[in-house]
Formats: C-alpha cells, structure tokens, sequence
C-alpha cells in the first residue's frame, strides 16, 4: 500500500500502471523459460512467478545507471549471449526504441527462441525523449507489427495501452515535473495527485476504452516464432 501511495504521487504513475495492467494480463499466456532483455531492475518480473525461469539480460551502455538492477547477464546489446533455442519465451518491455539496430535485436530473439516460443514486447507510440541520447524510434501498432511478421512472427495478440484519457494528462505531468522550478515540487505532487485521481476514476469506470483508438500511450504484442 505505500509503495502505491508512492507511486500514486508520481508524474509517471499513470503509464506506468496501465502499463503494469496490460503485461498483467498477458502475463498468463506465456510459461516455461524466459529472457527479459533489457530488464533493469525487473519490475514486471513477479507477474511471471509461475514460470520455470526468468533471466534478466543488459547492456552497460545505456541512458540510465544500473544502481537498482538485477541484471543476470550483461552483453554488447548486439548478439544474445545464448545458445540457438534456449528459451520458451522473450520478453522486452519499453526496449525497443533504445535500440539502434532493432531488426538485428528483433532476428537474434528469433534466434534464441525454442520452435513454437512466444514474444512479449512492448513499445511507445507516444512519449518524451528519454534515456537520452540512446532513444531512437516510436512505433504506430501497424508498423509494430509489420516490423514482428518481417522479422519471422506470427501476431497472436495486440492491444493499444492508454487512450486520450491517459496520454494528454500524462504529457501535461510530464511537461510540469520537468518545470519544477516553476512550480515547486509540493505544487507539482498536488497536481499530480488531482490528475492521477481523476483519470484513475475514469479508467475504473470504463472511460476511454474504444478499441477504435488512435491515441494511445504504448503497444502490447504478444508473437509466436
């Protein structure tokens, strides 16, 4: 409960819980062995506890510091490490734009992938740079997937994570958090609280879910090799 309570204050709790709730979801259709690459301090990893194993791999050469990562193996963010078929499953989330050579990344997943093994990747349409300057690409859900049936999948399932409803609020936070100067930072939790509160209800409700959407945060695609 204080961990939300933390978050909740947060300019970025909004894409970062529809985010959780999306990978949430999808989290009960993958099993086995996984390879999370680029995981960080894995932070979605408990959502897969009942699969076999879950490693997490990294490159050192990133926009962030791995202070708080729990990275098993670090490579050159070029070729896995790893044997040909070695995991039931890929998962890779917010990764991809920070990946200059991302077709490479996209066939060397295929490569590491047991015949019939899933990926479950995540990706921006609409965000700030971030992790600069090793942030490169925004993807719509057509090129997303046009990018993963070149690559040697299949599209099993697709969704558009966040709406209007989340999008503009979060833009809006974004844009004040980076002013805090401007407006303080006591303000700008205040703001955040009114923003977070309001669109958490709205979500709730139901509010924004047309499938139709054009505006939205993120894409979740789950493939099959």
């Amino acid at each position: 409960m204080l961990n939300f309570i933390k978050n909740f204050i947060h300019i970025t709790f909004l894409p970062n819980y529809e985010l959780r709730r999306y990978i949430s979801s999808y989290s009960n259709k993958v099993s086995g062995s996984v390879l999370d690459i680029g995981c960080g301090a894995k932070p979605y990893e408990y959502l897969f506890n009942s699969c076999e194993s879950y490693t997490g791999l990294d490159t050192r050469n990133s926009g962030h510091n791995h202070q708080k990562s729990m990275v098993d193996v670090f490579y050159d963010g070029l070729k896995i490490p790893f044997p040909d078929e070695s995991f039931d499953t890929v998962v890779s989330f917010q990764v991809l734009e920070h990946v200059p050579d991302y077709k490479f990344m996209l066939s060397e997943i295929h490569r590491v992938l047991k015949k019939s093994g899933q990926l479950l990747i995540t990706a921006p349409l609409i965000w700030p740079e971030h992790e600069i300057p090793y942030d490169f690409n925004r993807w719509t859900s057509y090129g997303l997937s046009k990018l993963l049936i070149e690559s040697g999948f299949t599209i099993t399932h697709q969704d558009k994570i966040g709406s209007a409803h989340t999008v503009i609020p979060s833009l809006l936070l974004n844009s004040i958090g980076n002013g805090r100067g401007f407006f303080g930072k006591a303000l700008c939790r205040m703001i955040a609280i009114l923003f977070n509160a309001t669109v958490l209800v709205w979500l709730l409700c139901g509010v924004g879910r047309n499938p139709d959407r054009t505006i939205y945060l993120d894409n979740i695609v789950l493939a099959k090799k």
